[in-house]
């Protein structure tokens, strides 16, 4: 059930290297909307066909056919590795990005028109994304997203993924927000904003309300290196221990950026897994499986725990 933004009835089968689903996903509706093995990915995917082994997140063994709406890949996606390291359009996204080169004509999945350089780091686009439609639905563009977020300038009708009312001013370091996100409804759905998301997170200020993913009644401070808050949330340095989504038992190692060294139990109430995660290393890499991963945060009520059990 991770309806509202994903919405799996069954569960992700080895979803290693953040994707690499050893199986398939059911029914990943509402973010994605899989009818049956990944049928219909649609609102944020919309996989005609189906795809296999996105392993590495990405990594499409095979290929990524008809990835409509989220990407709509004509043909396919191959060596999607080391989460996106294309073999051939994308050089280097090591470390989780860092694009040695550029994207080119990443259409439909952020359907650039023109093209991404260097997106290093997870984003650091050396120039601008235009009109990355159907994945933000920028009835503008995105200048500079450099290290996956940083906008230059800022993100206008991000909606059918963000569904952001107004804009996002400098989204940087993969967040990083300079101002703030006004009602990033329906993935967030911010009642707010967020202040300073920088470092792929780190708040300077505060979230508020991050309902619907999440969704946090108060805030989250300095979410610092994609996690590694310095104040609600103790310890989830390098995106490692802590209790982000209120984990029953705990998150070893989960060092640069995933890479769990040991296992994640219990990541409920951000999530919440019903079972557990085994070694999702490299930001993924389930060796398990993802039970129930309900609402994607998207919690009913609110997020529990999600720093050393409150924020």
């Amino acid at each position: 059930m991770w309806t509202e933004f994903g919405a799996l009835n069954e569960c992700v089968y080895e979803w290693t290297e953040f994707g690499a689903l050893g199986g398939c996903v059911y029914m990943w509706t509402e973010f994605g909307a899989l009818g049956e093995c990944v049928y219909e990915w649609t609102e944020f995917g919309a996989l005609n066909e189906w795809v296999y082994e996105w392993t590495e997140f990405g990594v499409l063994g095979e290929c990524v056919y008809e990835w409509t709406e989220f990407g709509a890949l004509g043909e396919c996606v191959y060596e999607w590795t080391e989460f996106g390291a294309l073999c051939e359009c994308v050089y280097e996204w090591t470390e989780f990005g860092a694009l040695g080169e550029c994207v080119y004509e990443w259409t439909e999945f952020g359907a650039l028109n023109e093209c991404v350089y260097e997106w290093t780091e997870f984003g650091a686009l050396g120039e601008c994304v235009y009109m990355w439609t159907e994945f933000g639905t920028l009835g503008e563009c995105v200048y500079m997203w450099t290290e996956f977020g940083a906008l230059g300038e800022c993100v206008y009708e991000w909606t059918e993924f963000g569904a952001l009312g107004e804009c996002v001013y400098e989204w940087t370091e993969f967040g990083a927000l300079g101002e703030y996100v006004y009602m990033w409804t329906k993935f967030g759905a911010l009642s707010e904003c967020v202040y300073m998301w920088t470092k792929f997170g780190a708040l300077s200020e505060c979230v508020y309300m991050w309902t619907e993913f999440g969704p946090l009644d108060e805030c989250v401070y300095m979410w610092t290196e994609f996690g590694a808050l310095s104040k609600c949330m103790y310890m989830w340095t390098e995106f490692g221990d802590l209790k982000f989504g209120a984990l029953g038992e705990c998150v070893y190692e989960w060092t640069q950026l995933g890479a769990l060294g040991g296992c994640v139990y219990m990541w409920t109430d951000f999530g919440p897994l019903n079972e557990c995660v085994y070694m999702w290393t490299e930001f993924g890499a389930l060796s398990e499986c993802v039970y129930e991963w309900t609402q994607l945060g998207a919690l009913g009520e609110f997020v529990y725990m999600w720093t050393e059990l409150e924020l």
